[in-house]
């Protein structure tokens, strides 16, 4: 579409601010006259012209719109009878015929009420013009000038010239030989004259290099083949496969100069420290190592970048980003999440000799957040060692994520380049441990082992019992004061433990609920210590209750029933 009138112009900006308002309802259509308008010219636009469908004839023109606007209502294209208020009349006008197009204009005319009827109006309200593709007839054969093109040592289209191309609808091209050669085309005038610019790709070692192309079009019986020749170098370019190198410390990379056999000067010039590379001008191979002569630090990035120079050719900039090694290669990152229910594995680089994790915090390892299941414990448990070892094994201790852990983490790490070894003492390097999975339910009834209760008092008797079924712990004693322990093993698996509650507050009391970070060197911690503080009075109640609930943890719901028992 060329041009659409202003009162067109400015529903379409008036339409789309709407929709956009109400595209997350449901719309009931907008049967307006000019709504229809809008959604009439967007149709054709995108559903012809845009899709480049042909028409033979202003009939054929008017087919097509017909088949894109069918489900818009009271739409005609010459004067019909018994007209409504909100039919629209189109007409459709060839202004002007072209070799491939028609030039038209569509007129759009509303309606007005005259003597209880309605008419159209003699002047249109608004016009749309548009250049329709023309059907053109089938003929035989496309004509070119030459069956044979070839493009510049300096420019890498190639020029075919189309002498009917005015007969011709859409052209298509196919490589059918040495088809990487091919890039693509388009069509263009000079003098009045018609042609195809074909992009071919540039030779790199001055060799000219042919494919095959067929040629047809969608009103053309036969096809034609042309042969295309690429001589284009790309000028003084030196070309290389790839103009910046992605490294890691102490690996090997390598540049292939493409048009090395036109180049024989071709020298190598950096400011930087590296170790020397090296050009092989019977490949055209540049190679070299990510290694300096002196001050490497392998846990560090760094980039440089060196010249590609020749007295003939323009000089090339070759960029080199050397990444820092990873002493575990599928940890890249300082943070490690663990879990107390899966393992965490840390594979080792294959250059790594020897590794030491320090507790960073604590003195000793029996105080941090982390288990080192296969490493050797030393210095009073504050280091972990290994020593040539493929993957460490690491496990969460206790479920809760505010208990973090940060390390040290000191190594050797010792590689052959090119036959020079090369030991590094790797140190400080931090990781920051966190548990992040853990058991989603707990049950103290299918944990039964790892729950006791204790007389404070000496000689007091104290024995106690599991009900399953209703998720009671009966506790049977004539002491004034009990203690109650978890196993640090099922202890260190709860999330989040919550406090008691009392349902006899007058009878029994409680400690604070021990929260804390179950120590590794007992077997169990003591949560709470159950008071009672009138025997007496107890021995009457005949029981207490004591409640639990999961709230935010994720140990299940139970009761503590202490019971006056004398033996």
């Amino acid at each position: 579409m060329k041009k659409v009138m202003s009162i067109l112009s400015l529903f379409l900006l008036m339409f789309l601010s709407g929709t956009s308002i109400l595209s997350c309802k449901t719309i009931k259509i907008d049967n307006s006259w000019d709504n229809k308008i809008y959604k009439i010219t967007k149709r054709v636009q995108d559903n012809i012209i845009e899709k480049n469908i042909r028409s033979k004839d202003k009939q054929g023109i008017i087919k097509n719109i017909k088949d894109n606007i069918g489900d818009i209502e009271d739409v005609y294209f010459e004067i019909n009878n018994n007209i409504k208020e909100k039919d629209i009349l189109i007409d459709v006008n060839i202004d002007k015929v072209n070799d491939k197009t028609y030039e038209t204009t569509l007129k759009f005319f509303d309606t007005y009420k005259s003597n209880d009827k309605y008419l159209y109006k003699s002047i249109f309200s608004t016009t749309a013009e548009y250049s329709f593709l023309r059907k053109l007839d089938e003929i035989e054969n496309i004509e070119v000038e030459s069956n044979e093109i070839t493009n510049s040592a300096t420019y890498g289209a190639a020029n075919l010239h189309i002498t009917n191309y005015s007969k011709i609808e859409t052209i298509y091209i196919k490589p059918i030989d040495n088809e990487d050669l091919f890039i693509s085309f388009y069509i263009f005038n000079k003098n009045n004259e018609t042609y195809i610019s074909i992009d071919l790709k540039e030779v790199t070692d001055n060799k000219p290099k042919t494919t095959k192309l067929e040629i047809s079009a969608s009103n053309v019986k036969n096809k034609i083949i042309i042969k295309a020749t690429s001589i284009y170098s790309g000028g003084l370019e030196i070309k290389t496969d790839i103009s910046k190198v992605d490294v890691v410390w102490g690996e090997k990379f390598e540049i292939k100069v493409l048009n090395y056999s036109l180049i024989s000067d071709l020298k190598i010039e950096s400011d930087y420290d590296l170790q020397k590379i090296n050009y092989d001008n019977n490949t055209g191979l540049i190679s070299g190592y990510a290694i300096k002569n002196s001050n490497n630090n392998f846990l560090i990035n760094e980039e440089f970048y060196f010249y590609l120079i020749s007295d003939v050719y323009y000089r090339k900039l070759i960029e080199v980003s050397i990444k820092s090694i990873n002493i575990f290669e599928n940890f890249n990152k300082e943070d490690i999440n663990l879990s107390t229910i899966n393992k965490t594995y840390l594979k080792v680089n294959k250059n790594i000799d020897e590794i030491t994790f320090s507790s960073l915090r604590n003195n000793s390892f029996d105080n941090e957040n982390v288990v080192f299941e296969n490493g050797n414990y030393t210095n009073g448990n504050w280091q972990v060692k290994y020593n040539k070892i493929n993957e460490i094994i690491l496990s969460g201790y206790w479920a809760n994520k505010e208990k973090d852990t940060y390390v040290l983490v000191d190594s050797i790490y010792t590689k052959v380049i090119n036959g020079v070894t090369y030991t590094q003492k790797i140190k400080d390097y931090r990781v920051h441990f966190i548990v992040t999975e853990w058991d989603k339910k707990l049950d103290i009834f299918s944990n039964k082992d790892c729950i006791k209760f204790e007389s404070v008092i000496n000689n007091k008797y104290l024995d106690y019992t599991f009900d399953d079924s209703k998720k009671e712990i009966k506790v049977f004693t004539n002491s004034n004061s009990i203690r109650f322990y978890i196993k640090n093993n099922f202890y260190r698996k709860i999330n989040n433990l919550n406090d008691f509650y009392i349902e006899n507050n007058y009878l029994v009391s409680l400690n604070s609920t021990y929260k804390g970070f179950p120590n590794k060197k007992i077997e169990y911690s003591k949560v709470n210590i159950i008071t009672i503080k009138n025997i007496e009075e107890f021995k009457k109640a005949v029981e207490t209750n004591i409640l639990y609930k999961e709230g935010e943890s994720n140990l299940n719901d139970y009761k503590l029933q202490i019971i006056y028992k004398e033996s």
